[in-house]
């Protein structure tokens, strides 16, 4: 689809602070899924 080409564009063309937020995010999440993750081990 064209649409969801236009809004990579603008995703990849958006500024670096929200870059940097947006690999803040994720690695929270991954923080927050390891945690789950060992705690359905323990």
């Amino acid at each position: 689809g064209g649409k969801e080409g236009v809004l990579q564009e603008v995703q990849n063309s958006s500024t670096l602070p929200s870059k940097l937020l947006s690999q803040q995010v994720s690695l929270v999440e991954l923080r927050l899924s390891k945690s789950l993750y060992l705690s359905k081990l323990g």
